[in-house]
C-alpha cells in the first residue's frame, strides 16, 4: 500500500475526518487556545502569515485576504500585530527552510500556514515530502510556543474534477489529519471554496483572477474562513 493510501486508511479507521466532509471534533482547536466560544486571538498578540503568492498578495494588496482579516479583527477591538511571511512561488520545502528566519525569530503568538498549492501545481514536492515538511513546520512552531492555524489550499484553476485538484485533495486531507493529530486550528478554506465552485455554470473564474490567485470575492471567502477559524462571528460581505 503506498503512502497516500496508507495515510488515508489510517485517517478513516481512526474516525478523525470524513473523506468528503472534513468533519472534526474540538481536538482541532489549538491545545491551549482556548475558549470553546468567542475569539481565540487577543489584543497585543502577534500573528504570522506563512505562505506563497496568495499570502504575499493577501497582504500587499488592499483587498487581499490577510489585509481584510487583520483590518476586520482590529476593527472589532482586537489589536493584533501582523507579521507577513508570504513569498511568491514558495513550496512547503521553501517555507520550512525559512521558518526560523521569517517566523520563529519574530516570536509570534500565532502562525497561519498556507502551503501545498505550489507543491502540486509545480510538481516539485511529492506527497511524502509534503507530509514531512508540514509536520516539521508544525512541530517546530509549537516547540517555540506558537499556536498554529493550518489553511487547506484553495482549488487550482477552478476545475474540481481536474488532475491538479484530484492530487491536491491528498495534500489537503493530510492537513486536516495533521490539524487533528497536532491539535492545531483548522481553517478549511478549500471546502469553503469548493462549496462556491460547485455553483459554477460557465467557464469564467468566479473566485480567482487567473485560476489560482484570488479576486475580490475569493479574498473575502478566505478572510471569512480565517475569521471563523479564529472564533470571530463577524463576516465580510
Amino acid at each position: 500500500m503506498n503512502s497516500k493510501r496508507r495515510l488515508l486508511a489510517t485517517i478513516i479507521a481512526g474516525g478523525v475526518v470524513s473523506m468528503t466532509g472534513g468533519i472534526f471534533t474540538e481536538e482541532t482547536r489549538a491545545e491551549d487556545a482556548l475558549p470553546e466560544h468567542g475569539p481565540i486571538v487577543h489584543s497585543g498578540q502577534k500573528v504570522a502569515f506563512l505562505g506563497a503568492s496568495i499570502s504575499e498578495f493577501g497582504w500587499t494588496h488592499p483587498g487581499g485576504y490577510i489585509k481584510l482579516f487583520v483590518d476586520t479583527v482590529i476593527a472589532n477591538g482586537i489589536n493584533i500585530v501582523p507579521i507577513p511571511a508570504g513569498v511568491s512561488g514558495n513550496t512547503s520545502r521553501d517555507m520550512l527552510a525559512r521558518l526560523d528566519k521569517d517566523v520563529i525569530s519574530k516570536k509570534p503568538d500565532w502562525m497561519t500556514v498556507d502551503a501545498g498549492g505550489n507543491d502540486v501545481w509545480h510538481g516539485s514536492v511529492d506527497f511524502d515530502e509534503y507530509m514531512a515538511n508540514m509536520t516539521q513546520i508544525v512541530e517546530r512552531a509549537q516547540k517555540a510556543r506558537i499556536h498554529v492555524v493550518l489553511q487547506t489550499c484553495t482549488p487550482l484553476f477552478e476545475d474540481l474534477n481536474g488532475d491538479f485538484n484530484k492530487k491536491l485533495a491528498y495534500y489537503n486531507q493530510f492537513q486536516r489529519y495533521l490539524a487533528a493529530q497536532k491539535k492545531c486550528v483548522l481553517a478549511d478554506l478549500n471546502q469553503a471554496s469548493v462549496d462556491i465552485l460547485k455553483t459554477k455554470t460557465g467557464t469564467e473564474n468566479i473566485l480567482t483572477t487567473d485560476g489560482v490567485h484570488m479576486n475580490d470575492r475569493g479574498n473575502k471567502v478566505m478572510a471569512n474562513g480565517l475569521l471563523e477559524a479564529f472564533g470571530l462571528t463577524v463576516r465580510i460581505s
